[in-house]
């Protein structure tokens, strides 16, 4: 019996300590099922961060695409808006200055003093014709021209007071539509000799100590 019982003990002991160096325990699968959960979910988490990022990237780009259109579009706006603005104030101050010559035309043709010079074309065939009026109060007179011709691109008339030994530009203009002009000119110098007044068909911006071009009319004021 107790042989029997020695052998049966025997035999068990083999089988307990295979158990145990066998299948791994269920805390062991516990740990391996958690940190691959673990894992999963960081992947998804960085996928999801991923996925976030490009898409916030994404927005943010258009919309810095989007502000860039507009700030082109609004400063091209300012430019044209200053453009205007930069015509308008030009286009008034001509206004100013036709409105300033207008006003001395006037007190020079009402001056109680005005003096009229018919003034004679350079050839009895031409057209033009024009009546210098001049006035010592006012100090000032005004040329008023008919039939002067149309002027080509890069052409203009030009009022000159000439006298012995020196010449003045006083006036440069263009004539309207129809051939006429009236224009102011500072007043004639004073005790100059032999003292005329010419109007010549000049290039425009031209500037000389003399009188050039063509003239066409001319009026003499004194010996």
């Amino acid at each position: 019996m107790k042989g029997g019982s020695g052998l049966a003990g025997t035999a068990a002991e083999p089988e307990r300590v295979a158990g145990g160096s066998g299948a791994p325990s269920a805390g062991g699968r516990g740990s391996a099922r958690l940190w691959k959960a673990i894992a999963g979910m960081a992947a998804a988490l960085a996928l999801a961060s991923a996925i976030v990022s490009f898409d916030v990237s994404r927005q943010l780009i258009q919309r810095t695409h989007s502000m860039s259109r507009r700030i082109a579009a609004l400063r091209k706006e300012l430019a044209r808006r200053e453009h205007e603005a930069e015509s308008a104030r030009a286009r008034l101050a001509e206004v100013r200055k036709k409105l300033s010559e207008r006003g001395l035309i006037l007190r020079v043709l009402v001056a109680p003093d005005v003096v009229s010079l018919k003034m004679v074309p350079s050839t009895p065939a031409a057209k033009a014709a024009a009546t210098l009026s001049i006035s010592r109060k006012m100090s000032g007179a005004v040329l008023n021209a008919t039939g002067l011709e149309k002027l080509a691109a890069g052409e203009a008339y030009q009022a000159w007071w000439v006298s012995k030994g020196a010449s003045a530009k006083v006036a440069e203009f263009h004539p309207q539509a129809d051939g006429s002009a009236t224009v102011y000119l500072d007043p004639p110098p004073q005790k100059a000799r032999d003292l005329q007044c010419v109007v010549a068909r000049v290039s425009s911006g031209q500037d000389s100590s003399r009188v050039t071009g063509h003239v066409l009319l001319r009026v003499r004021l004194s010996q």
